[in-house]
C-alpha cells in the first residue's frame, strides 16, 4: 500500500497520481483536493482515464467523473445539524460553508437551506460565509455572522468550529449560553474540547472498508453495479448547543 497526503493541493493530486501510476499500482482510492471544480481536477481525471486504472472516489465526489464513489449523505448531515438548532428555538442561524467548488460542501449547505425551509425560517444570505475548512476561516468569518446577531452557527466541519470557539472567547461569549455551535465530521478532539462539540459524525471506518472492497471488486473484474455507496450520518449532541436566551 502507498499512502499519499496532498494537503488539499490540486497540483499534488496530479503529482501523486503520476507517482502511483509510475509504480504500477492496480488501483487508487482517491480523496480529491477540496476544490473539486478547480481546472486541475479535470486534468487529474483525464490522467486517470487515460491510464485506465480503477479508481474509487471517496467523500469528495465529482458528478462529471464516471467512477464508483463512497461518501456520506452530506445534505442529510447539514439538514440534521440545522434542524437540531431550529428545534432548540434558534432562528438566526449562521452557516460557514466549505469551499463551494466542493460537491460535499454544497450538499451540506443545501441541507442547511432545506431545514430552514421546512421550519418556515427565511433564508438570509448575509448569515452565510464561505470558508475553507481551516480553523482560521471559522475565527475570521464568525465575526461577520456575530455582527449580524446570530445565536447559533453551523460550521461545515469541526476544524472551523474550533476557530468559532476562539472568536467566541475573544468576544467574551460563552458557549452554549450566548452562542450555540454545531460542526461536521466528529473528529477525535471534538469530544475532548473544553465545551464538547455537537457535531455530525461520518462513519469513517465503514467508508474506508467499503472503499477498499469496492476497489478490489473493480480490480477483480466484477461489474460495479452499485456505483454510489452513501452512508447516513449521525448527529452527536454534546454541550455546545442550547436554547437561545430569550
Amino acid at each position: 500500500m502507498i499512502l499519499c497526503n496532498t494537503n488539499d493541493s490540486p497540483q499534488k493530486d496530479i503529482d501523486y497520481v503520476n507517482v502511483l501510476l509510475e509504480r504500477g499500482v492496480d488501483g487508487i482510492i482517491f480523496v480529491m483536493a477540496v476544490n473539486a471544480l478547480n481546472h486541475k481536477a479535470k486534468e487529474c481525471s483525464d490522467l486517470l482515464e487515460h491510464f485506465e486504472k480503477p479508481v474509487v472516489l471517496v467523500d469528495r465526489t465529482v458528478d462529471e467523473l464516471d467512477m464508483p464513489t463512497v461518501s456520506t449523505d452530506n445534505e442529510l448531515g447539514g439538514y440534521l445539524a440545522t434542524r437540531h438548532l431550529l428545534e432548540l428555538g434558534h432562528t438566526k442561524i449562521g452557516c460557514i460553508t466549505g469551499p463551494m467548488g466542493s460537491q460535499s460542501a454544497k450538499q451540506r449547505f443545501f441541507g442547511y437551506i432545506r431545514a430552514l425551509q421546512e421550519y418556515s425560517v427565511p433564508f438570509r444570505s448575509e448569515l452565510v460565509a464561505e470558508g475553507d475548512y481551516h480553523a482560521d476561516a471559522g475565527y475570521n468569518l464568525s465575526k461577520k455572522l456575530l455582527d449580524q446577531g446570530v445565536t447559533a452557527i453551523l460550521g461545515s466541519n469541526d476544524m472551523m468550529c474550533y476557530g468559532i470557539y476562539r472568536r467566541a472567547r475573544r468576544e467574551h461569549l460563552k458557549i452554549p449560553q450566548d452562542l450555540s455551535v454545531v460542526g461536521f465530521d466528529d473528529v477525535t478532539f471534538s469530544e475532548m474540547a473544553e465545551v464538547p462539540l455537537t457535531t455530525v459524525a461520518q462513519p469513517a471506518y465503514q467508508i474506508g472498508c467499503a472503499s477498499v472492497e469496492k476497489l478490489l471488486d473493480v480490480i477483480g473484474g466484477e461489474n460495479a453495479l452499485e456505483r454510489r455507496i452513501v452512508f447516513p450520518p449521525e448527529l452527536i449532541v454534546r454541550k455546545s448547543t442550547a436554547r437561545p436566551i430569550e
